[in-house]
C-alpha cells in the first residue's frame, strides 16, 4: 500500500511566481483606497459556539466530489475539523492547519489524516499524487486570514495539477460591510476582504479557471447569502463540474444540511442589498415605471456587474423598448422612435439593431 504522505526530507521549496508580486502591487485586486491589516490574530477554533459558519460549503464540495468520483476531501485550513469529519466515512479526509486548532482535530478524530502546516511557509504540501488525483480541495474562509494570499493560491494551483477542482469561500466585503468601508476588516482575525468581482479577478490573475463564483450562506443563524463561493480548476483544463450542476448543488446543500443535522430548512433570506434592489426593480416594472426600474438595475450592476438576474431584467426592458420604437417607426412617428433608439444605445452602447434602426430613421428625416 502506498504511503499517504511523502517524508519531510523530500519536501521541495519553490519561488513565488511573478503573479505574487503583481498581487501585492495591485493590493490583491481590491480597490486601491482599501487598507488591509498588517497582521491578524490567530483564529482559535477550539472555543465552542452555537453558530455554524459557512455551513453549506462542505456539503457542496462533497456533492460535487461524488459526481466526479473523488474519494478524498483535502481541507486547507480545517480549523477544529468538525465540519470536515462529517464527510467521513463517505470520503477519506485530510485536514491541514496549525496550532491549537489542529491539535483539537487530532484529538477528536484520530482516524483522520492531519498535517501541521503554516500557510506562510514556502514548502509544498507532500501529499501523494495518487491521493491528489482522487481528491477535491476545500479552503473555507481561510484566505482572508493570510498576510500573503499568493502562497495559498500557489499551493492550490500546484494541487490542481492532479486534483480535479477546488472549492473556496470568503466573506463578500460589499455585502457584509458596504461599498464605503475603507478597511481594515472589522473582524480582528481578517487581513483583508474582497468583493465577489475582486475575488474573481484575483483568481483569474493567479492562473485559475473559474467554473462558478457565486454566493452562499454565511452562517446557520441569519441564513443571509453574504459569503463568496468559488469553484475553480487548473488553468490548462476545464473544471469537471458544469456550471448548472454547481448551481443545483448550491441550492440543494441547504436541504442536505437540514437532513444531516435534523433541523428544518430555513427559507432563503431576502434581506441582502442586491436582492432588495432587484425586488424593488421588479415592482417598479410592474407599476409601469420603466425609467425608475432601469435606475435600480443600474444600481445593482454597479454593486455586482455579473448579476445575471439584473442583466436579464435589463435585456427584457431593452427588448420591450426596441419593439415599441419599431412600432412607432412604422407608424411614422420618427422623432419618438429616434428618442427610444438613442435611449437603448445609452443603456447598451454598441447595440447592433438599435444602431442600424437609428441610422435608418435619421436618413428618413432628411
Amino acid at each position: 500500500m502506498h504511503r499517504l504522505f511523502r517524508s519531510l526530507g523530500r519536501f521541495k521549496t519553490f519561488v513565488l511566481p511573478p503573479q505574487s508580486r503583481l498581487l501585492a502591487a495591485r493590493n490583491c485586486f481590491i480597490t486601491p483606497a482599501y487598507r488591509h491589516r498588517e497582521q491578524a490574530h490567530y483564529f482559535d477554533d477550539t472555543v465552542s459556539v452555537t453558530t455554524a459558519w459557512q455551513p453549506y460549503v462542505y456539503f457542496i464540495a462533497a456533492a460535487l466530489a461524488a459526481r466526479v468520483g473523488a474519494r478524498w476531501i483535502i481541507d486547507l485550513g480545517c480549523g477544529n475539523g468538525f465540519k470536515l469529519t462529517k464527510l467521513h466515512p463517505r470520503f477519506g479526509i485530510i485536514g491541514v492547519d496549525t496550532g491549537r486548532n489542529l491539535a483539537l482535530a487530532r484529538r477528536r478524530f484520530p482516524r483522520g489524516q492531519w498535517i501541521d502546516w503554516d500557510f506562510g511557509r514556502p514548502e509544498l504540501l507532500g501529499i501523494d499524487p495518487g491521493v491528489l488525483s482522487q481528491a477535491v480541495v476545500v479552503s473555507s474562509d481561510v484566505i482572508e486570514h493570510l498576510p500573503d494570499p499568493a502562497r495559498l493560491l500557489q499551493t492550490i494551483r500546484n494541487m490542481l495539477v492532479r486534483a480535479p477542482f477546488a472549492v473556496l469561500s470568503t466573506p463578500d466585503r460589499l455585502l457584509t460591510r458596504g461599498a464605503d468601508d475603507p478597511g481594515p476588516p472589522a473582524n480582528q482575525h481578517h487581513i483583508r476582504e474582497w468583493s465577489r468581482t475582486e475575488f474573481a479577478d484575483l483568481l483569474r490573475a493567479s492562473g485559475f479557471r473559474i467554473a462558478h463564483c457565486g454566493l452562499t450562506e454565511s452562517n446557520s443563524v441569519s441564513n443571509e447569502r453574504k459569503t463568496i463561493l468559488a469553484v475553480i480548476g487548473h488553468g490548462r483544463r476545464r473544471p469537471v463540474p458544469a456550471p448548472h450542476r454547481i448551481r443545483y448543488e448550491v441550492d440543494n446543500a441547504r436541504r442536505t444540511y437540514a437532513r444531516h443535522y435534523g433541523v428544518r430548512p430555513v427559507a432563503r433570506s431576502r434581506t441582502d442589498p442586491v436582492t432588495l434592489q432587484l425586488d424593488a426593480a421588479l415592482a417598479l416594472l410592474r407599476a409601469g415605471r420603466t425609467g425608475d426600474c432601469v435606475q435600480r438595475v443600474q444600481a445593482i450592476l454597479a454593486i455586482d456587474p455579473r448579476n445575471r438576474s439584473a442583466m436579464r431584467l435589463l435585456d427584457h426592458i431593452l427588448d420591450a423598448t426596441l419593439r415599441h420604437a419599431v412600432a412607432l417607426h412604422r407608424a411614422g412617428n420618427l422623432l419618438e422612435a429616434e428618442f427610444l433608439y438613442r435611449r437603448v444605445l445609452d443603456l447598451r452602447p454598441g447595440h447592433p439593431l438599435a444602431g442600424q434602426l437609428l441610422s435608418l430613421v435619421e436618413r428618413e428625416q432628411l
